[in-house]
């Protein structure tokens, strides 16, 4: 819920954990994709005595997040938390959104029609302001203007300034680089393997899943596009997921194979360590500013059934903790007990670090609302 009259602005410095994905009357709301990034205000006050100008520059985080339903686009400032919605633009059936690193456009698919077919839409947000004629405040509001992405993307991710996409043409899987808006698009990558999970850790490299079950191995391959070398790094497990960190140097997976415990892989020593805690690697994100570093969402215990098949499917729900795991210094740390820090019970998926990493934020698979995590004091 919203803070009372007179709180704002010291919620999101003393509180550990809140959502943060609210409409304009401090309801919760549930989200399809949110982004974190910092806006900076430069202030120049002068100093009478000195005859001198002092000139200090502030950020202050902000969240951008999609509402799932209507496809309105809110903005959350983490100082005021005063949610305020952007978009008037009504898109129905989103099931995914992809933000630039900035949160200036973002790609929004969604189901056209009453039909399976998959659209993809780059919305470019036009900013402007405008003044509420009760209050005398200035306001952000947006416009969106975009193109549409060819139609049944199976998968898409994006990398820096460019997007990598997965389609289906003729019985065999394309692989295509392009703009974020869909410009200087070129086929890369053709294989007859149909069920790839991209990621895109760093520049010249794709890492490519294939789709994970608990009744068939999958593998994770390096691809690089400018050479069309498409190299097997690790895999033949069941279940078997994967995250590639930023430097493209070390992978953190798990399987079914021995009940998900977290193990991490270093490319260069083609060594395999294992960690104490037990969880599919895509409730994790690595951090990037400190080398080796990953968080992580750990189910207090496993459900039963065929994972991670019944987590996709909805059929199971997990109830997490949070770790922060240290490879290199060989750390490990329960940073956040649910139990003990909130009544809420979430299973998180999607996170994110704010830029100054002093922010976690993640969706929680139950209800699809975006929470914070303060992760510095």
């Amino acid at each position: 819920v919203m803070p009372a009259e007179g709180e704002e602005g010291v919620i999101a410095q003393k509180q550990k954990f809140f959502s943060v994905s609210q409409n304009e009357s401090g309801e919760d709301i549930p989200i399809v994709g949110g982004i974190s990034f910092e806006k900076k205000a430069v202030a120049t006050t002068t100093v009478a005595t000195k005859k001198s100008n002092i000139v200090a520059t502030t950020t202050t985080t902000f969240v951008r997040y999609v509402e799932r339903g209507t496809g309105y686009i809110y903005e959350n400032n983490l100082k005021t938390l005063k949610p305020l919605r952007l978009s008037n633009t009504i898109i129905p059936k989103i099931n995914e959104a992809l933000w630039m690193k900035d949160g200036g456009s973002l790609l929004i698919r969604y189901l056209k029609d009453d039909s399976e077919i998959i659209e993809t839409y780059y919305a470019k947000l036009k900013m402007s302001t405008t003044t509420n004629e009760k209050t005398g405040e200035v306001v952000n509001k947006a416009d969106i203007d975009g193109v549409f992405l060819p139609t049944d993307i199976k998968n898409i991710v994006v990398g820096l300034g460019k997007v990598f996409y997965l389609r289906t043409t003729s019985g065999e899987t394309i692989g295509t680089v392009s703009n974020f808006d869909g410009t200087s698009k070129s086929d890369v990558f053709q294989s007859r393997i149909s069920e790839w999970l991209p990621q895109w850790p760093k520049d010249k490299i794709i890492a490519l899943v294939t789709k994970p079950s608990a009744n068939a191995d999958s593998f994770l391959y390096f691809y690089d596009p400018k050479i069309n070398k498409l190299e097997k790094i690790l895999g033949d497990m069941p279940g078997f997921t994967a995250l590639v960190n930023p430097d493209d140097n070390l992978v953190l997976y798990s399987s079914s194979a021995d009940n998900f415990s977290l193990k991490y892989y270093n490319i260069k020593t083609n060594k395999s360590l294992p960690l104490p805690v037990s969880t599919l690697s895509e409730k994790c994100v690595w951090s990037k500013k400190e080398a080796g570093v990953v968080f992580c969402f750990v189910p207090k215990f496993l459900s039963n059934g065929e994972l991670p098949d019944f987590w996709y499917q909805g059929r199971v729900s997990f109830d997490d903790n949070i770790w922060k795991i240290n490879m290199i210094k060989g750390n490990v740390d329960l940073i956040f007990d649910s139990q003990k820090e909130t009544a809420v019970s979430f299973d998180g998926v999607n996170p994110l670090l704010s830029e100054k990493e002093d922010f976690l934020f993640f969706t929680s698979k139950k209800d699809f609302i975006m929470y914070a995590v303060r992760l510095l004091d």
